[in-house]
């Protein structure tokens, strides 16, 4: 039975982020570009629910959903915005402790790990504009 149950918690993942993609007018391909992957991998992904949390936690960002939202077996209609990604009011603000802690992170990376972040970073700035 609570294996049962964890089955059908992936099946509503990856139906939430499936709908909720297609709810922002992307297709697979485009997030499996944004990502740096295979199209054929993030098909498989999206379509058995294996999705690892920081590749889900990416998807979230990219279509600007709360990751809670994958989870819930009531998709809305709107998803709610992300509340962690405003847009800054004064891009020479000090830095929150939350921004000094990922530049942190980002300085410990090897630098093609560093390379990749600036990267998916980048791809992200200019998917907004």
């Amino acid at each position: 039975m609570f294996f049962e149950e964890e089955k059908n918690d992936y099946l509503v993942i990856n139906e939430n982020v499936a709908r909720y993609r297609k709810l922002m007018g992307y297709k697979q391909s485009d997030i499996a570009d944004i990502l740096d992957m295979k199209l054929s991998t993030y098909s498989q992904m999206e379509r058995k629910g294996n999705i690892p949390a920081i590749t889900l936690w990416q998807i979230a960002k990219i279509l600007d959903v709360r990751i809670e939202n994958f989870f819930s077996r009531n998709i809305l209609r709107e998803p709610e915005p992300n509340p962690i990604d405003p847009e800054p009011e004064d891009p020479f603000r000090p830095l929150t402790n939350k921004e000094k802690g990922a530049i942190t992170i980002i300085r410990n990376l090897s630098k093609p790990k560093q390379d990749e972040v600036y990267d998916f970073i980048a791809k992200q700035y200019r998917r907004k504009k």
